[in-house]
């Protein structure tokens, strides 16, 4: 019956004493993970900025380790919530690799959507999938160039035009999507107008002369500015309404060239 006793008392005695430990471990193991504080949750930035922004006013510290500041990362970067603002979550090791993580939100005084442009002339004697991206480009306030991401799908051939849909999103997870007509034309022509844009953003209200759209005239490798006011310009943009363009500039074979190139407009 004593040893009984005993063997209960030790027994009780030993649990007692691994509860005790876990506990204490458990509170060594916490107190001993470092730590992300920020001088504030919200950071206000400029498309313009570069990312050694995003560490400003971030601080890390861990009680074995000391100060750890230089050593956070950024682990990633959220798309736009409802209200436009990105998360930013932060992380930081100590010398025996324990994680701290943080997170902050961030907003843009000036950010744009992704504008999607044209490189050439929508007038081709090849039309593919493979020649179209040739031509196609978009580009991201915070991203920069983000033309490897455009997405493109081609619909309806009919009469020699073939509809086309461009989209695509930066890393804020913002769309942006156009439509529009590529015309297939395998006449052989032998001058070229140059434009500075083959898609022009304006913004509604805004009338704009096509002739200042035009960069160059070019006639087998020579340049013919001399050519210009014989350019006749084709259009039927509603300045005061939103919508995509098309816009046509013609040279006319009595010039001894001729040349037939057509750019969009988007009214916004």
């Amino acid at each position: 019956m004593v040893k009984k006793i005993l063997s209960v008392l030790l027994m009780v005695t030993m649990i007692t004493g691994y509860v005790f430990f876990l506990r204490a471990y458990e509170k060594e193991e916490k107190n001993s993970l470092p730590e992300i504080v920020f001088d504030s949750d919200h950071l206000v930035l400029s498309v313009s900025d570069d990312d050694s922004r995003l560490m400003e006013g971030v601080h890390a510290y861990d009680e074995e380790d000391g100060d750890l500041t230089d050593q956070i990362i950024v682990d990633s970067v959220s798309v736009f919530d409802s209200d436009y603002y990105r998360t930013v979550k932060y992380v930081v090791f100590d010398k025996n690799n324990k994680a701290a993580v943080a997170s902050r939100t961030i907003s843009y005084t000036d950010y744009t959507p992704p504008r999607i442009y044209l490189k050439d002339s929508l007038v081709q004697d090849t039309i593919s999938t493979t020649s179209l991206n040739r031509i196609i480009g978009a580009v991201s306030s915070v991203d920069g160039d983000i033309s490897n991401s455009t997405e493109l799908k081609c619909g309806t051939f009919q009469n020699n035009r073939l509809d086309v849909k461009v989209s695509v999103s930066d890393s804020t997870g913002t769309e942006s999507t156009i439509s529009f007509t590529c015309d297939y034309d395998r006449t052989v022509y032998l001058a070229d107008i140059v434009l500075n844009q083959y898609l022009l953003y304006l913004p509604v209200g805004t009338e704009y002369d096509f002739l200042e759209n035009i960069n160059d005239i070019v006639i087998i490798n020579t340049s013919r500015p001399d050519l210009l006011e014989q350019v006749i310009i084709q259009s039927s943009v509603d300045f005061y309404t939103p919508g995509i363009y098309e816009v046509y500039y013609y040279l006319s074979g009595d010039t001894g060239s001729s040349a037939r190139v057509k750019g969009l407009v988007l009214i916004q």
